[in-house]
């Protein structure tokens, strides 16, 4: 070894023993923030999970930052064990190693005002540098410059304000391009064998956002509700909170709890075992009953392209028996109702909720939904100078959580090397649990299957020869009967005063329904069947800053006892200025059937949760929009026939008629059913008593509308560009690429997610 490239080593070795021992300077507040406090309220969807999947038990690890350490010091053995090389020495120029110098340049050098502040000072000074060598060490320790595939960027899915209290936008995630592939430097590929990267695109399918980091506002409340972890760590269960009704029968169904890793990163001590709990050993012996990888690496490898090549020729199939599963509202029937008397119990006073305890507690439930959302294992409770680092063990619902840690303070490990150890932890428990998910779903597919009876049934669908009249009639008599109904269902929920919501998809199952009062009627206590309804959520159809869009399904005893079911949409606001914006809305739909509008939504009522003081618009489902129709989800053309422009043109002229301009006319707010009548919708926009010159302007652009003259917002200016658009949920990142970068192919149903 010639003289430069020794010395080249030993500067290696230098600056991974700087990182290692790498401690960020302590951030100090900004005394003049206008920052809110950081409250305990918790999110309204953090009481809807499953029972199998909420937190049962917080535990202290005392050894997890140990256990992190040691793991760092297997890798790089790992990396330096390679016959081929050791690791490559740090290049001057195209090469993304983490050097002191880039460190301290990108310390924040101003007080910290709020939670994205922190966020942002530990992305560029931690996470930049310890994504780098986690990388390396875990997906291409042979790769001959320090480069990486991974990114830690803010994956917006907070709404939008000035100032955080509380931010969790930010995660670990994959250099993804506009395409949602990953992103490789064209060196790094070559460096990977087959194994390596038929687990890459598995796992950045699976887990687009790695982990759940909560990063709180430097702050006497946010550093005392991470102390007071400990105290929720010593009570014998945790107290996941739920709403308080009583007497709502929940069906029993179940949702499938996804693996944990067979291998897992830290030690988890025995005594914490339940009798549902596996401990270590446990884990080890049922690696074969679990469904886990049972092959070598290089056949997991080959099963991961197997299962690829498998969905692929399956996925015109799959359209086919898409299109044939497709059943109108009131020709699926929900589960059998059973109607009992409903009790609303209070709720625990506001005021405990804000001791340190009781928001510590609330902190963690959060966090661990979040964690149950997007099925990461690893969560990380972070206000600038202390930390808490949690693992979420599925099996027997426990968090275990480290002590406290300084992060200014940090000695064996330091913070630098504690963080390269939970960054390839995450890694390893993403590999492992992907290698499970792709094994069970080979072995339901090398199961043999029955043929279904309806297969033949599907066929029909493509035919193009005529309906017979017997065909004609029975949709005639299916359609007479969704329009009786949804006239029964309108007339018996005037009277109802109360709406029992609850939320039934993905990893949603209410323990117990949210209790919704209906604007202006006065609270009781019971209610009887014949005074409320039953909304079931059981999708989106959208979420923004104005507030969050669900289809469900409207359940009622209608007085002839007899229980009528609808498909409606349900609008939900939660903070001030969206409740402020739904309220208008709901003014603005009033005055309109007062005015006799037709082609509008009915409305069933505004509710009011009876406990943390959400609003819910619920409103008829008015079919698909135009936008949604589209043929070609990945062009902004759309087609309006004639009828429908003509259509559409004539409802905004009833519109008009009432004095209300819209505001928002886009292809997203034109809808058509599925007999072919129109409507316009999502008026929080609007405007009341609307000058005859702004109601002609929106008629002509309507008109431009219906005829193709429309550009979507972004791309060019139209008559009214929303304040909020849909983000790709990759996160692609705004990181410059190596020029020479490769893209890796996600497999073809890339958009699924599992979390």
């Amino acid at each position: 070894m010639d003289d430069r490239l020794q010395a080249a080593y030993a500067e290696l070795d230098r600056q991974i023993s700087l990182l290692l021992a790498y401690n960020p300077p302590a951030l100090q507040a900004n005394p003049k923030s206008a920052c809110p406090k950081l409250r305990a309220a918790l999110p309204f969807y953090d009481q809807h999970l499953d029972n199998r999947l909420t937190l049962k038990k917080v535990t202290l690890v005392p050894s997890l930052p140990t256990d992190l350490s040691e793991l760092v010091d297997r890798a790089f053995q790992q990396a330096h064990d390679h016959k081929v090389h050791r690791l490559p020495p740090i290049h001057p120029v195209d090469d993304d190693f983490p050097t002191e110098a880039a460190r301290n340049f990108h310390h924040p050098k101003n007080p910290i005002s709020d939670a994205r502040a922190v966020a942002q000072a530990y992305q560029m000074a931690t996470a930049n540098s310890c994504g780098v060598f986690a990388s390396m060490l875990t997906w291409h320790p042979r790769a001959t410059k320090w480069l990486t595939i991974l990114a830690y960027n803010r994956m917006r899915i907070g709404r939008y304000q000035q100032l955080h209290a509380l931010d969790e936008d930010y995660s670990l995630t994959f250099r993804f391009d506009d395409d949602g592939a990953v992103e490789v430097p064209a060196i790094v590929l070559e460096s990977m064998d087959q194994v390596a990267q038929a687990d890459l695109k598995q796992v950045a399918r699976r887990f687009p956002r790695l982990a759940v980091w909560q990063f709180f506002v430097v702050s006497e409340e946010a550093e005392d509700a991470l102390r007071a972890m400990d105290g929720v760590a010593s009570q014998p269960t945790f107290n996941h909170e739920r709403c308080h009704t009583i007497g709502y029968l929940v069906p029993d169904i179940i949702i499938p709890r996804p693996p944990d890793a067979l291998q897992m990163a830290i030690s988890i001590p025995a005594s914490a075992s339940t009798a549902a709990t596996a401990t270590l050993v446990e884990i080890s012996k049922t690696r074969d009953r679990t469904g886990g990888p049972r092959r070598s690496a290089r056949m997991m490898a080959k099963n991961s392209l197997k299962l690829q090549q498998n969905k692929r020729t399956k996925a015109t199939v799959n359209k086919v028996s898409t299109v044939a599963k497709t059943l109108t509202s009131s020709e699926v029937a929900p589960q059998a109702h059973h109607w009992t008397d409903i009790t609303i119990s209070a709720r625990e006073s506001a005021s405990k909720t804000d001791n340190s305890l009781n928001l510590a507690g609330s902190l963690i439930q959060h966090a661990w939904s979040r964690a149950v959302e997007r099925d990461s294992s690893f969560i990380i409770f972070n206000c600038g100078n202390f930390e808490r680092i949690g693992f979420r063990n599925r099996s027997n619902q426990t968090l275990y959580i480290s002590e406290l840690i300084d992060v200014t303070r940090c000695n064996n490990p330091g913070y630098g090397k504690l963080h390269v150890g939970l960054y390839t932890s995450i890694m390893k428990d993403a590999i492992d649990r992907s290698r499970q998910q792709v094994q069970r779903e080979l072995d339901i597919e090398s199961k043999p299957q029955k043929k279904r009876r309806h297969d033949k049934m599907e066929l029909p669908v493509l035919r193009k020869r005529p309906k017979t009249r017997a065909v004609v009639a029975k949709e005639r008599a299916l359609k007479l009967e969704r329009q009786n109904v949804q006239k029964a269902i309108i007339l018996e929920a005037t009277s109802r005063k109360l709406i029992l919501l609850r939320i039934r998809y993905s990893h949603f199952n209410s323990p117990a329904p949210a209790p919704f009062l209906r604007i202006g009627t006065v609270p009781e206590t019971t209610y009887r069947p014949h005074e409320y309804m039953s909304l079931t959520i059981n999708s989106t159809i959208a979420a923004g800053a104005t507030g969050d869009v669900h289809a469900a399904t409207l359940e009622l005893l209608a007085s002839t006892g007899k229980t009528l079911h609808q498909e409606v949409v349900v609008k939900l606001a939660f903070d001030k200025a969206q409740r402020k914006r739904m309220r208008h809305e709901f003014t603005v739909y009033r005055h309109m059937i007062d005015s006799d509008v037709r082609g509008i939504p009915h409305v069933y009522g505004l509710f009011e949760d009876a406990e943390s003081k959400a609003l819910a618009l619920v409103m008829s489902h008015v079919g698909l929009s135009v936008w949604d129709r589209r043929p070609d989800k990945q062009k902004s053309k759309f087609t309006v026939s004639t009828s429908e422009g003509n259509a559409f043109l004539d409802v905004l002229k009833g519109i008009h008629l009432a004095g209300v301009r819209h505001r928002d006319l886009r292809p997203e707010n034109l809808a058509v059913d599925d007999d072919n009548v129109v409507t316009i919708f999502d008026f929080d926009r609007a405007e009341l008593n609307a000058s005859e010159g702004s109601r002609e302007r929106e008629l002509k652009h309507l008109m431009d509308l219906v005829n193709g003259k429309y550009t979507p917002p972004g791309e060019v200016a139209s008559l009214r560009t929303p304040d909020e658009r849909s983000r790709s949920p990759s996160g692609s990142s705004s990181e410059g690429a190596d020029s020479s970068s490769s893209k890796l192919p996600t497999p073809s149903d890339a958009s699924a997610s599992s979390d």
